[in-house]
């Protein structure tokens, strides 16, 4: 979200980048979902990172090499192909 807010945001208010910022965002979490099933940690790791034991839980697992990582990659594919689209 901050990428595209950044990229496509401005400084003052402006209600049209706005609404703009706002579906691109929309755009982004729906394909993020669609690929992973959902936008959530607990829900992506399977572990609540809020306490010890899902903290625990996650690094024995070695889930932030295996589920986060996965996450970002594909994320930063689906802002390049946002960008893209939206830079003609």
């Amino acid at each position: 979200y901050m990428v595209l807010g950044l990229k496509y945001g401005k400084l003052l208010p402006d209600d049209e980048s706005k609404e703009k910022v706002i579906s691109l965002m929309q755009e982004f979490n729906a394909k993020f979902v669609e690929k992973h099933g959902s936008d959530s940690c607990r829900d992506l790791l399977k572990v609540d990172l809020k306490t010890a034991e899902g903290q625990d839980a996650a690094e024995k697992q070695g889930l932030h090499e295996k589920v986060c990582t996965k996450c970002v990659e594909s994320s930063v594919l689906m802002l390049e192909k946002i960008f893209k689209e939206n830079d003609q």
